[in-house]
Parts: structure tokens; C-alpha cells; sequence
């Protein structure tokens, strides 16, 4: 287990650098530059008061390359959601036989469905594009998934567009205020993308703060005390 979490560790250094080289990652520029001098080793997505009780949900896990580098830190329990087949089985045998992280081979979404994922790997996407292949996948309602949930350390969303989808149906079927951090990769790649992160934002303000952010980057934002 500590071989996979190393290789996965170097993995998200991998990910990450592919990513920078992909045309189909395009981060607006200035901003992205801000980012890494800001923060070139990506602490700030890490940097936050967790324990081993903690509780951190990943919604696009991919091989849990973000999950090992925040599990390595804090030892807390985390919920992965990953729908690609291959990358959530990767991060299957990656974590095994680690008891406090759990990976759920579907993903999230404003309703119950199959549905088409777009693209291989890290690209892929429930919205459509041509990076790939073509994989059928199961989605459920975030709003119903998270009903299990009593508590959220920590709430991470890097899902290639459906968080337009996730957000809006967490935020009307959830009680938010549940959730104590959330961290949030916004993406260009939907129809009427700078409204809705608008809309949703507008929603958020209601219960969080945001605390630091680097547009259609990452941002976070805070439970309000």
C-alpha cells in the first residue's frame, strides 16, 4: 500500500504536468501564471484543519492522486467518486486494503441515469467533446448520495463541467451548511458557463464564504460561523 500511495503521489505530479501540455486544459492565462507563482507546489488545495476523524468527500477522483496527497497529511477517511471504469480502478488497488478510504465507481449528477462519459482518463467528461473514447456510465443524484452524510470536512469537485449539474441539485436537496469547506474547479467547456458559475456562487454566498480563489482554477469556499 505505501508503494501505490508513493506512485500515486508521483502520479498527481504526472497528471498535473500533462494537463499544463493538453490543449484541451485551457486555463486562462494570466491567471494560471498568478497560480503557480502563488502557489507552485498546490498547497493551498491541501492546507486545511483535517484529522484522522475528518471526513473529505472527492467527487472526481480520478486514480485518487489528490486523495493520497491529503490522506498522506491527515489520515482522515475519504469517499471517492470516480465513474471512469478504469481510472476508479486504478484508484481501487491503489488504496487497497486502506479501510478509510472508500471509492465508488459512479459519478454525480443532478438525477439518476446512464449516461455518456466523453474523452479517456483525465479528459473525460459527461459533456461532449473529442478526446476519446465513449463509456456509459452510471450517475446519481448528488442530493440523494449525500443524504448519508451528516458532516463534510471537506468537499472536493473537479468533474469537467458537472458541477453545474452537482452544485445547483446539492444546493436546493442538501442542507449546505453540512459542508464545511468546498473546493471547486469551474470549467468553460458548457453552454453559459460564466452565468451559471455565477448563479451558483450567488447561491453559495448564502452559507459560505470564499476564502481564496484562481478563476476556473480552484477555488474554496468556507462554512460561514
Amino acid at each position: 500500500m505505501i508503494l501505490n500511495r508513493l506512485f500515486n503521489f508521483i502520479g498527481y505530479r504526472f497528471i498535473n504536468l500533462a494537463l499544463d501540455l493538453d490543449n484541451r486544459h485551457q486555463y486562462p492565462v494570466e491567471e494560471y501564471e498568478r497560480y503557480k507563482l502563488e502557489d507552485p507546489h498546490e498547497m493551498l488545495r491541501v492546507t486545511y484543519p483535517l484529522n484522522k476523524d475528518s471526513l473529505v468527500v472527492d467527487v472526481g477522483g480520478l486514480t485518487g492522486d489528490w486523495a493520497s496527497r491529503i490522506y498522506c497529511l491527515y489520515s482522515c477517511n475519504i469517499d471517492i467518486y470516480e465513474p471512469h471504469p478504469v481510472l476508479s480502478t486504478e484508484a481501487k488497488l491503489n488504496f487497497e486494503p486502506n479501510k478509510k478510504v472508500y471509492i465508488n465507481g459512479f459519478g454525480l449528477g443532478n438525477k439518476d441515469d446512464m449516461m455518456e462519459l466523453y474523452g479517456d482518463y483525465w479528459n473525460a467528461s459527461l459533456y461532449k467533446n473529442d478526446c476519446g473514447n465513449v463509456t456509459k456510465v452510471p450517475i446519481l443524484q448528488a442530493s440523494k448520495v449525500f443524504d448519508k452524510y451528516k458532516y463534510i470536512d471537506l468537499l472536493k469537485l473537479n468533474v469537467e463541467g458537472a458541477e453545474y449539474d452537482i452544485l445547483p441539485d446539492l444546493i436546493a436537496n442538501y442542507d449546505m451548511s453540512k459542508i464545511k469547506n468546498i473546493q471547486i474547479q469551474f470549467h468553460r467547456n458548457v453552454p453559459n458557463y460564466s452565468r451559471r458559475r455565477d448563479d451558483i456562487r450567488n447561491d453559495l454566498s448564502k452559507t459560505h464564504t470564499m476564502n481564496w480563489c484562481y478563476d476556473y482554477i480552484f477555488e474554496n469556499w468556507t462554512l460561514m460561523q
